[in-house]
């Protein structure tokens, strides 16, 4: 007598099914915001504003979250492995995006920190222009590509602060 067949859902397809609801799920865009209250650089999470909306041109269906308006440089920006970038401020408000490689941001008057995975949960924000500063090395064996965004107008996205602290994985899972 033959044993009972497996069942057609595997291990795998049960968590890739289970991932795709949850990755569908997200209503907001959440990011690391590396800003300032006063002379202090701070993280924060947040949660920006408006919502994602539905597609209706172009990628007809997608999820869309507006970052707001660019201008001035954008940069491509390509660090070494093992780089470090020193105490510095952000040269105006934008949006950086680690889009391959790793990025330990700390502050220079704190213990906050975070480690920023290249990839879609790569997108922080940052404005603290006049503060006491931050840095960020690229401690990868691999080079770490970035992009630099400016927002228009030099002014801070629409956005709600979720809590102090940069996001952690269950601030962003789910885009």
């Amino acid at each position: 007598m033959k044993p009972p067949p497996f069942p057609t859902l595997s291990l795998f397809s049960l968590l890739t099914t289970t991932l795709n609801l949850t990755l569908t799920s997200a209503t907001n865009l959440n990011v690391t915001a590396l800003t300032y209250r006063g002379p202090i650089s701070i993280l924060q999470c947040w949660t920006v504003a408006p919502p994602f909306s539905t597609s209706t041109s172009g990628p007809i269906g997608a999820s869309v979250a507006s970052l707001g308006g660019v201008s001035g440089n954008a940069s491509f920006i390509v660090q070494p492995p093992g780089s470090a970038g020193g105490y510095k401020n952000a040269p105006g408000p934008q949006w950086s995006w680690f889009i391959s490689g790793l990025g330990h941001i700390t502050l220079l008057n704190s213990t906050d920190k975070v480690w920023v995975v290249g990839g879609k949960y790569g997108l922080v924000y940052a404005d603290d222009t006049d503060t006491y500063g931050h840095s960020t090395t690229f401690p990868s064996t691999d080079e770490t590509v970035l992009l630099g965004l400016p927002t228009a107008d030099g002014k801070q996205p629409e956005h709600e602060v979720l809590h102090e602290g940069a996001c952690g994985w269950a601030d962003l899972i789910g885009i």
